[in-house]
């Protein structure tokens, strides 16, 4: 496979990943066939894509599915502790930082006064 269409297979492959990252955003507990037709993406494909989410740690096995007789699958949701965000803000009385989770869950709070020197 040459660079340029190794490139562009990476590209369509990480925003695969974001598109699974952001339905298990919106709705937490999908399987891969949920996932597959909300996505339309084939099943291999999102099978393929949650295998490597849950190697690099962005998501985790929720538990399994309600069968309808044949094998319950699994269904997933996105690790909260994957990606975390920083606010910090600096105003007179001093510094004010807020850790989130993935989800907009404050995690830790930080507050700090700060001298005019």
């Amino acid at each position: 496979m040459s660079g340029e269409k190794k490139a562009h297979f990476q590209k369509v492959k990480e925003e695969n990943k974001r598109l699974i990252r952001n339905l298990l955003l919106k709705k937490e507990g999908l399987g891969i066939s949920n996932l597959a037709r909300e996505s339309e993406l084939s099943y291999p494909t999102v099978a393929s894509l949650i295998s490597e989410l849950m190697k690099e740690g962005q998501v985790n096995i929720l538990g399994e599915a309600e069968s309808c007789g044949g094998r319950p699958g699994l269904r997933y949701a996105l690790n909260p502790e994957y990606r975390q965000g920083l606010v910090l803000v600096l105003m007179a009385e001093g510094l004010h930082g807020v850790v989130y989770d993935a989800w907009g869950k404050v995690i830790k709070e930080y507050r700090r006064e700060v001298s005019s020197d």
